[in-house]
């Protein structure tokens, strides 16, 4: 079994697959281009003890929050199964190597700091 099918409904997989279709090979890759971006970004503001509080961490965060609300497409169950995804088998692996643990909890941290 797949990682995938261990938090995703067969529907939920099946929309996703539908709007990976309606994307296209270029939508994806860039997507995906904009993901290693963002997180390369957010490791390197970890690395350097930049407060997640600070604008350019906020506006890395928006930006992540953009292409995850891209992902599921506004549907809360997609969100939620993303969310247990990273939760149950840690962001590393979740993420394919994309978010190391202490990343992606710099990236809670700077959601917390939203004012």
């Amino acid at each position: 079994m797949r990682i995938t099918e261990k938090h995703y409904t067969p529907e939920q997989l099946g929309t996703l697959a539908k709007r990976g279709t309606a994307r296209g090979r270029a939508g994806i890759e860039q997507a995906q281009a904009a993901w290693v971006e963002v997180s390369d970004g957010l490791e390197r503001a970890r690395a350097a003890g930049i407060d997640p509080a600070d604008p350019h961490v906020q506006e890395l965060v928006d930006r992540a929050d953009a292409l995850i609300d891209g992902f599921a497409g506004g549907d809360a169950a997609i969100r939620a199964s993303l969310e247990q995804l990273y939760l149950d088998e840690g962001p590393d692996r979740a993420s394919r190597g994309l978010f190391t643990r202490e990343a992606f909890e710099y990236t809670a941290r700077a959601r917390a700091a939203r004012t």
